[in-house]
């Protein structure tokens, strides 16, 4: 993993997306900002984020075999690589958490949104050239405002401080580690555990969304 660091970004995706335009983007490149003015969620949605208490970055990455009618696959490894990495933590076993996802995308701790995802992907030629996978998790933040939702962040459930790179270290690995898991069985097990960890009541019972492509 090659990462690129920022002290501010309008958005990491936009810069990610920009690195595709000039052909200078590569599989595996993290575009990783301290301060996101413009950081973006699904739709017109923004994600808030205090400066220097979270992650926010994008991963770049050259989607193997994947078909774009299939491109729901990689919003799901991507969801299950995140599950992955948060019941890992210490104290999430001492005292357990429920991990959950929220149809399509968003991760949710105790009912507590902790963590949001935004995919676009290059698209040619009945191809997809790139996906540029965009996440935000709450770490050290523990104050948010009215209008936020329902947030929550690792600090406030186990009240303690994260190193935020060394957290980008291992979040990173297990989004790609799922990621490469697609190869093993066309991505059947993580279909299951996606389904398995979606919110109670929250299966759609819908064919599969596309997120939002860019051609």
């Amino acid at each position: 993993m090659k990462i690129l660091k920022f002290d501010q970004l309008d958005s990491t995706n936009n810069y990610a997306k920009s690195l595709i335009k000039e052909g200078k983007a590569k599989d595996g490149q993290i575009i990783y900002a301290v301060s996101q003015n413009a950081g973006r969620g699904q739709g017109v949605k923004t994600w808030e984020s205090e400066p220097g208490k979270n992650l926010t970055f994008s991963l770049i990455i050259e989607p193997q075999n994947i078909k774009p009618k299939d491109q729901f696959i990689i919003s799901q490894a991507v969801s299950v690589g995140i599950v992955n990495y948060l019941s890992r933590k210490d104290g999430f076993e001492t005292y357990p958490h429920k991990i959950n996802i929220k149809f399509p995308n968003d991760i949710f701790v105790d009912m507590k949104k902790i963590c949001g995802i935004l995919i676009e992907n290059t698209i040619q030629s009945n191809q997809i050239l790139f996906s540029v996978i965009g996440v935000g998790l709450n770490v050290n933040q523990t104050v948010f405002t009215e209008n936020a939702g329902n947030p929550t962040s690792l600090s406030l459930i186990t009240k303690s401080q994260y190193n935020l790179e060394i957290e980008l270290l291992e979040l990173a690995k297990s989004i790609i580690n799922t990621l490469d898991s697609l190869q093993i069985d066309d991505g059947k097990d993580c279909k299951i555990r996606y389904f398995e960890n979606l919110l109670p009541g929250n299966n759609p019972n819908i064919a599969e969304p596309l997120p939002l492509i860019e051609t």
